[in-house]
């Protein structure tokens, strides 16, 4: 069936499912809102994820974790890392609503990095979308009529961030899958976040679980998604 379908749309429709993962995740990240850290939340997102996409990479061999491009999935998690705990405080400080609105800024920073480090020609009707997508952020914030936030710069640096991050996608495509892409991503991340996650940590209660879960899978499902629509 996504052979009959042409490489834009397949694209779209990842980003689409992307989209609702990330909304998801989201709502379920606001009903634990204060109750954990953004970095113990990062840390259980990417250990959780690492699980999930273990036997998905793994299921050919360990050779398949082989990588040519290993100096650039250290970089890619290391953006990864402040983006997701960005995403996590600003999904807590501002409204769901205006956040994914405020997200709609990413297209703008994209066509940027993608012409400095990708050399790649921007048409205008891109142009046009970027603009009416930044008027609309415009409109969000309100700048000089309401107090920008620390959640809505966390929500704009995020942006700024998964702009550079799918940058970084499109070029590590050429050597690697999106599986492998995305277990590295989360699995670099581990050693980085558990330090944070040590000195802000409390022990979740077995009633969070299942949000717990639930905010990890969606965001797994998410990363692999965009992987695939690029």
């Amino acid at each position: 069936m996504t052979g009959l379908l042409s490489a834009p749309v397949r694209g779209a429709l990842w980003m689409l499912l992307a989209s609702f993962c990330y909304v998801s995740s989201a709502t379920l990240t606001r009903e634990l809102a204060g109750a954990y850290s953004v970095f113990e939340l990062t840390f259980f997102r990417c250990v959780i994820a690492v699980f999930v996409l273990a036997p998905l990479v793994l299921q050919g061999g360990i050779g398949k974790l082989r990588t040519k491009i290993l100096p650039l999935h250290c970089a890619r998690s290391i953006i990864t890392y402040t983006a997701i705990v960005l995403w996590f405080y600003g999904t807590e400080h501002v409204p769901v609503a205006d956040f994914f609105a405020i997200q709609f800024i990413t297209p703008i920073f994209t066509i940027g990095c993608a012409v400095l480090l990708l050399r790649e020609r921007v048409g205008v009707k891109s142009w046009i979308a970027a603009v009416i997508g930044f008027a609309g952020v415009l409109i969000i914030i309100r700048p000089g009529l309401m107090e920008v936030t620390w959640g809505i710069g966390a929500a704009v640096t995020t942006a700024a961030s998964y702009a550079l991050i799918n940058t970084l996608i499109k070029i590590m495509s050429r050597h690697d899958s999106p599986v492998v892409m995305s277990f590295y991503a989360n699995f670099l991340v581990v050693p980085i976040s558990v330090i944070p996650a040590i000195l802000t940590w409390k022990t979740p209660v077995m009633e969070d679980a299942p949000m717990l879960l639930g905010v990890a899978l969606f965001s797994t499902m998410a990363q692999l998604c965009v992987a695939f629509s690029i």
